[in-house]
């Protein structure tokens, strides 16, 4: 993980689950990115949905220094298709969120190697301002 990170360059969060889905259902629906800066203000930011390998980015940048907080969430969901992953159409997913991670930010540059473009960065998985973060949830059903 990229830690520390410069003030106001972007950060990419890699959010999702560690099952993939099955066509014809193309991904996992309004996951969510919870960011808390250093004074307590609390930024949702929606990955709106995943691809079927179960994961999506999402991009923030921080404009303040000091240390952020960062979970995710995984709303309850209920499956369209059955898979070998998580089992047959109508198992229920049930909401739930990662274990916060922090994220410090300093105003010193941190000699990473910035992407030029936010495609790019959500394709290269080893630069180093992507951020990995894979939320886990318990699966309710057959």
């Amino acid at each position: 993980m990229p830690n520390p990170v410069q003030v106001n360059q972007p950060v990419l969060f890699h959010v999702g689950s560690q099952y993939p889905t099955s066509r014809p259902q193309l991904g996992l629906y309004n996951l969510e990115v919870e960011v808390t800066d250093p004074d307590g203000t609390v930024t949702i930011l929606t990955a709106t949905m995943t691809d079927t390998t179960g994961g999506t980015g999402v991009q923030y940048t921080p404009t303040k220094v000091g240390t952020y907080t960062v979970r995710t969430h995984f709303p309850e969901q209920v499956k369209e298709f059955r898979d070998n992953y998580t089992g047959s159409a109508g198992t229920i997913m049930q909401d739930a969120y990662s274990e916060p991670i922090e994220l410090v930010v300093q105003t010193e540059p941190t000699g990473y190697a910035r992407a030029q473009s936010f495609e790019h960065r959500a394709r290269a998985s080893a630069n180093p301002h992507i951020l990995h973060r894979i939320n886990d949830y318990t699966i309710k059903g057959d």
